[in-house]
C-alpha cells in the first residue's frame, strides 16, 4: 500500500470511530435525559414534590383553623352563639331576625 492509501484508510478509521463516539454520546445523553429514572423524569417529581408539599402545608393551616374553632365551640359561648346565629339563623325569645339576600 502507499502512503496516500494508508493515510486514506486512517482518515476513514477515525472518522468512523468519530461517528461511533458521536453516537455513543447522544444514545447516553438521550439515556440520561428520557429514562424513567432520567433527569427530566426527576425534574417532574421534584416539580410534584413541592406542589404536594404546598398542598399539604394548606391542609395542615386549615386542619389548624378547624381545630381552633372546634375548641372554641366547645370552651366559649359567646363563639358558639355568633356560630349558632350565623350558621344556623337562630336567634333568643323575642328577637326578630332580619336576613338580608344578595340579589344575583
Amino acid at each position: 500500500m502507499t502512503r496516500a492509501a494508508v493515510g486514506s484508510e486512517k482518515a476513514v478509521r477515525g472518522r468512523y470511530v468519530a461517528l461511533v463516539l458521536a453516537v455513543l454520546l447522544l444514545v447516553t445523553a438521550a439515556l440520561v435525559l428520557f429514562n424513567r429514572n432520567g433527569f427530566l423524569a426527576n425534574r417532574r417529581l421534584q416539580i410534584q414534590m413541592q406542589e404536594t408539599e404546598r398542598e399539604l402545608e394548606s391542609r395542615a393551616a386549615q386542619l389548624d383553623s378547624l381545630e381552633e374553632c372546634a375548641r372554641r365551640l366547645t370552651t366559649d359561648s359567646l363563639f358558639m352563639e355568633i356560630r349558632v346565629r350565623e350558621v344556623l339563623g337562630w336567634g333568643r325569645p323575642d328577637e326578630h331576625i332580619v336576613r338580608f339576600v344578595d340579589p344575583e
